[in-house]
C-alpha cells in the first residue's frame, strides 16, 4: 500500500475495485479507517479464511456454530460471495434464491451471524438482508 486509501496486499484482484461495494457513493476507502495502511505496512487488520475470502474485520467475530438452513456456515458465504459486509446479497448470490432472512436458523440469518456479511454492522435491508 502506498498510504492512499484501497486495497491492501489481502485483496483480491476476483473482488473488483472498492467502488463496486460501495453503497450510496461511500465505500470502503472512504469509512473505513483500516483501508489506507501506512507506507510500508503491509499486514491488513482482518482474518482471512484459506480461499483469500474475509471472515472477520477488526473487532468483528462470526458467531460460532452458525450455518443456515441448507448447511452452509460463514466461511461458505464469504468464500460464495453470496454477501457484502453492508448485508447485502454479493456477486455470488443468485437471484432465485430469495433473501438471507429465507434461510435463517432461530431467527438469525448470516447478515445477523457472519462479518463477511455485516455482522456488526449497519444492514441496510435489500436483496440479501434481513430487513433488521
Amino acid at each position: 500500500a502506498d498510504g492512499s486509501p484501497g486495497p491492501g496486499p489481502g485483496w483480491l484482484d476476483t473482488w473488483g475495485a472498492f467502488a463496486d461495494y460501495g453503497v450510496d457513493g461511500v465505500d470502503a476507502a472512504d469509512a473505513c479507517c483500516d483501508c489506507s495502511w501506512p507506507e510500508g505496512d503491509t499486514t491488513p487488520s482482518d482474518d482471512s479464511d484459506d480461499s483469500g475470502a474475509p471472515t472477520t474485520g477488526g473487532d468483528c467475530t462470526d458467531l460460532a456454530g452458525w450455518a443456515d438452513s441448507d448447511g452452509d456456515d460463514c466461511e461458505g458465504y464469504a468464500a460464495g460471495q453470496w454477501c457484502l459486509p453492508d448485508g447485502s446479497a454479493g456477486p455470488g448470490w443468485g437471484n432465485s434464491w430469495g433473501t438471507f432472512a429465507d434461510y435463517a436458523v432461530d431467527g438469525v440469518d448470516a447478515a445477523a451471524a457472519c462479518c463477511a456479511c455485516g455482522r456488526g454492522g449497519t444492514n441496510p435491508g435489500g436483496i440479501g438482508g434481513s430487513g433488521s
